[in-house]
């Protein structure tokens, strides 16, 4: 039976109506998305670096929390299937994984947001079996793990603004207060004349 659901309602009609599982799934999947608010600027930091060295990164079985299984694989195919064990099941415990190679500000959108995460063991879990060996079904695991944890990433880390931006920015900034100031004086100098012309008209 498979562990990774899409929907709250594949995940809903599993758990049953009754269980103390079914709120946590209805906040998981909620239809709006995961609301956070923005990480601090130490943590997008240590997000960045990470996203660039976990690019080319590799990813195997000797990574902390990783434990890989192989089975038959189910269904119709070649040769292989049914017969040899070549599907490929990766979990990656997160208790372990987190800050060795999975860095801790991303977890609360793996727990929140990845459909492979499974509540009871606190883990991620893929599987492949794609191709007709394991070494093949294996990085294709690897592959999709690295794919998915990027793009997870990805809103998490609004673009670095340039100097030159930041200088513009700061010139509209100083032009707006500029006219703010020179209406300010116009309003002024338009209510002095105003006093003045009602106390002229009172001397008469």
């Amino acid at each position: 039976m498979s562990l990774l659901f899409s929907s709250s309602s594949s995940l809903r009609r599993c758990i049953g109506p009754t269980s103390p599982l079914r709120s946590l799934v209805s906040a998981r999947f909620n239809s709006d998305g995961p609301r956070r608010s923005p990480l601090s600027p130490e943590k997008t930091q240590i997000l960045r670096d990470w996203a660039e060295e976990f690019q080319t990164k590799e990813l195997d079985k000797e990574l902390p929390g990783v434990d890989v299984r192989f089975d038959r694989s189910g269904g119709a195919g070649g040769q292989n299937v049914n017969k040899v064990n070549t599907k490929a099941t990766v979990r990656i415990s997160l208790a372990q994984a987190s800050p060795s190679w999975i860095p801790s500000p991303l977890l609360p959108t793996l727990t929140s947001s990845s459909p492979y995460y499974t509540l009871t063991t606190h883990s991620l879990l893929l599987s492949g079996s794609s191709t007709r060996s394991q070494s093949g079904n294996l990085a294709d695991c690897f592959l999709r793990l690295r794919a998915h944890l990027l793009a997870l990433a990805h809103p998490l880390m609004p673009k670095e603004t340039s100097k030159e931006k930041m200088e513009s920015v700061e010139e509209m900034k100083k032009k707006y207060k500029e006219k703010i100031r020179n209406e300010k004086e116009k309003r002024k100098e338009k209510k002095e004349g105003r006093s003045a012309g009602r106390g002229g008209r009172g001397d008469e």
